[in-house]
């Protein structure tokens, strides 16, 4: 017969293991994760191992050369997450822009000259060049 008292301690081990392994997330040399603690801007970690709080802390991945809008004066949208973004040429809002480095909680972008040579889907956002 199996000892009942045991088997409490088994399943609050297992919870914890399981927590442990979901707070950690990784991050390539190229690629950084945006961090939004309770909806809003945490700030930009990586590259390397990275510990979250998995209930409280929502992440998405990018990298350098991913493509995303100028949706107001000092931010940018790329996929979900709107970020907060620095560039040093003039680019309008609602112009497509690429991201070329990171700095300290900034991402670095610049104008995406070949905007008018790709065509964007509007139901799954999958993108295809002409």
């Amino acid at each position: 017969m199996v000892d009942m008292s045991i088997l409490p301690t088994f399943v609050i081990s297992v919870l914890v293991v399981m927590f442990l392994l979901a707070s950690l997330k990784i991050a390539s040399e190229y690629q950084r994760i945006t961090v939004f603690r309770l909806g809003r801007y945490f700030g930009i970690k990586g590259p390397g191992l990275i510990v979250i709080v998995p209930i409280i802390d929502k992440c998405h991945k990018f990298s350098i050369g991913e493509h995303g809008q100028l949706i107001s004066e000092n931010t940018g949208k790329f996929k979900e997450a709107e970020i907060p973004v620095e560039y040093n040429t003039k680019i309008y809002v609602g112009s497509q822009i690429k991201v070329t480095g990171f700095s300290n909680d900034i991402v670095q972008v610049t104008l995406d000259e070949d905007q008018r040579q790709r065509i964007r889907c509007e139901k799954c956002g999958h993108e295809m060049r002409l």
